[in-house]
C-alpha cells in the first residue's frame, strides 16, 4: 500500500538460496527468483528493505543504497537491533521493530520519499571514504612491498598468493566501476 501511494517507485522481492519453500508477493509486487549474490544487481536498486544481520544492511551502505533495516531479535550471537539502531542514528538508514507495522509503515515512507532517500543517500556519500577500497587496500600495498627473497622459504607461497588476491581484487573493483560508469551514462 505504501508503495502504490509512492509514485515512481516498483516493488521487487527475491528469495534467499537457503530459505525452504517459495516466497509470497503481494498483489503488484514482482517476484525474482533467487539471486545470490545479490550485489551484482544492486545497481537497479534505489531503495531495499532487509533484514539487519551482517551482510545485507553494510552492502547496502557500501552501494549507496538507502534501507529500512529489519531486526531479527531471535538470534543468539548477532545484536540486529543494536546494528540497526546505530545505522539509523547515522541517518545511513532507517529501522523498523518487525512487530511494530505502524513503524514500518512510517519509516517506509520516509525511505520513500524524495527527501528522505536523498538525505540517507548523502549520508551515506559523507561516510564513505574517496578510495572505496578503504583499509584492504593499504594492507594489501603493505604485503605486497615485502620481499619475498628475504623470506623464508616456506612463506613464499604466501606471498605470492598474497599478490594474486590483491590483483584479483583490484580487478574485480576495475570491473565494478565500469559497470556502474555504464549504468549511470545510461
Amino acid at each position: 500500500e505504501v508503495i502504490e501511494q509512492s509514485a515512481g517507485w516498483q516493488a521487487v522481492t527475491t528469495t534467499s538460496p537457503i530459505a525452504s519453500g517459495t516466497g509470497h508477493s503481494p498483489k503488484g509486487v514482482y517476484q525474482l527468483p533467487s539471486a545470490y549474490p545479490i550485489v551484482p544487481f544492486l545497481n537497479a536498486i534505489d531503495a531495499a528493505v532487509v533484514a539487519a544481520g551482517y551482510n545485507a544492511p553494510h552492502e547496502m551502505v557500501d552501494a549507496g543504497i538507502p534501507s529500512l533495516l529489519i531486526p531479527n531479535y531471535a538470534t543468539l550471537m548477532d545484536d540486529q537491533l543494536a546494528r540497526s539502531v546505530g545505522f539509523s542514528s547515522r541517518g545511513i538508514a532507517v529501522s523498523a521493530a518487525a512487530e511494530n507495522t505502524a513503524q514500518i509503515v512510517e519509516q517506509l515512507r520516509v525511505l520513500l520519499s524524495v527527501a528522505g532517500n536523498a538525505a540517507i543517500r548523502s549520508n551515506i556519500e559523507r561516510m564513505m571514504p574517496t578510495d572505496k577500497r578503504g583499509g584492504a587496500s593499504v594492507a594489501a600495498n603493505l604485503l605486497a612491498k615485502l620481499s619475498p627473497e628475504k623470506t623464508r622459504r616456506k612463506y613464499r607461497r604466501f606471498w605470492a598468493f598474497t599478490i594474486a588476491v590483491r590483483l584479483k581484487a583490484l580487478a574485480i573493483l576495475d570491473q565494478i566501476r565500469r559497470v556502474k560508469s555504464a549504468a549511470v551514462k545510461h
